[in-house]
Formats: C-alpha cells, structure tokens, sequence
C-alpha cells in the first residue's frame, strides 16, 4: 500500500511542473519582469559596414608629381652603360694615288691641305670588286713610314682599328701632325686578302704619296 501511494505522488507532482512553469511566467509578467527569450546572437559590424563611413578607396598609382625627386638610382647589377665611339670624320677628298685591279681597288684620299701644329689624317680605302669579298680572318695591316717632321698618331694599323671593316671594304685612318710647312712625302705597305667562293687572292701593295702642308 505505501507503494501505490508513493507512485500517486510522483504522478501528481508530475502533471503540477507545466502549471507551475506557466504561473511563473505570468507571475514575473505582473511584476514588471519580462520573459527570457532565446534569440540569435547579433553580428558585430566591421569597420566597412559602419553606417555613415566613407566607401574604401582603391589604391592609385604613384604619379609624377608624387614620385621621389633626385637621381634615378643605377642598378650595380648591370654596370655603366656603354657608350658607342663615334665615327672619325671624313676626309675632304682630293688627289690621291688610285691602284686598280681586276679584283679589288685601293685609293688614298688626301685633304686639300694641312696646316703646320694641327692634326691632319689621310684614308686608305680598299674596295673588292663584284664577286668578291675583303677576308675577315685575316690579319690585314697597314705600316707607315712618315717624312721627317711628322709625327703619327700609330705607325702600324690593324683591322681592330679601321674606320670601318667587312666584307664589302675596308677603310683605315692615317692620322698625323706635321711640324713644319712644306711637301711632306709617305709611304705605306698594305697586306689583306679578297676572296670569292671558289679562292682568295693574298695581297701586299706599296703606296706613296704627298701632302702640302702651309
């Protein structure tokens, strides 16, 4: 029997925990306390969504105006810049020894006239004929002789130091400063070699001539 009735009370507590839960409620309602109602956490606004904030900027290039002022910095990485030589000037054509042969020509260009104590040059051209081609593998060489009182800039030129030199010619540069006034005589030797497809033709030719210096 104390079973039975233990089991009635249980029962009855039972059914009396919703009443009571909604009494609780209506009784914080009449004194002024409202409910706990679960919501959804609210999310935290970023410093892009504020309201009122100004729209973000995309970044600009750096312009003219705003570039740092001084030298351009030189990157060590590739050196100073290489400076092309220039080109001598040339020579104001006048009468000069011409050697013509079947396969090439060689002429001397000499200025109008010189002046005693200022430098002065004379060219030496090589020209191949058609058909043939001045040989870069050679060691072409010109050697000059000067008269007494003229000095030379260099005695013996190399095709390292033509004026110009290929296959469609070669152009050496005599350069010189007379002392004194007068007919100054040179000489010179001349070695090259022109070749065609089939052979080369080596050749040494002695040229000579004058200048008038004032």
């Amino acid at each position: 029997m104390k079973s039975v009735s233990w089991l009635v009370t249980l029962a009855a507590a039972a059914i009396s925990l919703p009443s009571c839960s909604k009494e609780s409620n209506a009784t914080g309602a009449k004194d002024g306390l409202q409910p706990v109602v679960e919501t959804s956490p609210t999310p935290v606004a970023t410093d892009r969504q504020v309201e009122g904030a100004p729209p973000e900027q995309p970044s600009r290039l750096m312009g003219e105006s705003e570039r740092p002022s001084g030298p351009t910095p030189v990157d060590s990485k590739k050196g100073p810049e290489t400076i092309a030589k220039a080109p001598p000037p040339p020579v104001t054509a006048g009468a000069g020894p011409v050697i013509d042969k079947p396969t090439y020509q060689v002429k001397v260009l000499v200025a109008g006239s010189y002046a005693a104590g200022k430098p002065g040059a004379v060219d030496v051209t090589l020209t191949p004929k058609t058909g043939w081609k001045v040989n870069q593998d050679f060691p072409t060489k010109l050697e000059i002789t000067a008269p007494e009182g003229v000095t030379l800039a260099s005695a013996k030129l190399k095709k390292e130091d033509a004026a110009a030199f290929n296959e469609k010619g070669a152009a050496f540069r005599v350069a010189f400063t007379p002392a004194t006034a007068g007919t100054k005589a040179f000489a010179a030797k001349f070695k090259f070699v022109i070749c065609n497809d089939d052979s080369c033709d080596p050749s040494t030719e002695q040229l000579s001539w004058q200048v008038a210096v004032k």
